[in-house]
């Protein structure tokens, strides 16, 4: 997961920086925020399981760090098919 949050920020950071990708652009900082979030609650949601005072939703937790990784991939790749298709008209 920590690869994942780097290239999503650097990815971000990339395309807000150069201007090829205006959908990550746009949406990019939007979700690496939430996934910063998401990041944050799981480390807190095991010590808390660990230390005997609830779950606090880990596997949510989990499930909403992949979400967002995946929403993030596809307005990447949602970006790119556009392009493409704008350039060969």
């Amino acid at each position: 997961m920590a690869g994942a949050l780097v290239a999503l920020v650097a990815l971000t950071v990339a395309a807000r920086r150069y201007g090829h990708w205006p959908a990550p652009a746009r949406a990019g900082p939007v979700l690496v925020a939430l996934e910063l979030a998401a990041t944050a609650w799981t480390p807190s949601a095991v010590a808390a399981f660990e230390g005997g005072k609830g779950t606090w939703s880990l596997g949510a937790g989990r499930r909403l760090q992949v979400l967002l990784v995946a929403v993030w991939l596809a307005v990447l790749a949602c970006s790119r098919t556009r392009r493409r298709a704008r350039r060969s008209r």
